[in-house]
């Protein structure tokens, strides 16, 4: 850690450490902080650990994602070619497109759904709907 240099939290804000102070009888270590808005707060090691912001690889944010914003796990919703509304994304959805006009034929097919994985949210991101 270097004094006197400014360091960004993970929710933005930007602090600069001007002192460490080590407890005596102990391995603790603290740190005398200034906030953007000049105040001062004396803040332990651990905890300034946690408040720094730490560069994640792409597997670890979508997995923060999937952590964050999943239900379950083994179906997610998929939107309509049409825009208007959404139905399980299906594995097998070529075969009942095919079959649009024979529903006697799609009731004996068995519908099999794609799991919701990173994969999954990473194009989700990144496509491009435009």
């Amino acid at each position: 850690m270097e004094f006197n240099q400014g360091y960004r939290l993970n929710n933005g804000e930007q602090i600069i450490v001007l002192k460490e102070f080590h407890h005596y009888h102990s391995d603790q270590t603290d740190f005398l902080i200034k906030t953007a808005n000049n105040q001062n707060y004396i803040i332990s090691r651990e905890e300034l650990a946690e408040l720094l912001k730490k560069p994640r690889s792409t597997e670890e944010k979508l997995a923060l994602y999937l952590r964050y914003f999943s239900g379950r796990l083994d179906v997610y919703a998929q939107k309509w070619s049409n825009g208007k509304g959404y139905s399980p994304a299906l594995k097998n959805w070529w075969d009942f497109y095919n079959l649009r006009n024979n529903k006697a034929a799609q009731n004996k097919l068995t519908k099999e759904y794609l799991p919701y994985t990173t994969t999954t949210i990473f194009d989700q991101i990144t496509k491009d709907d435009g």
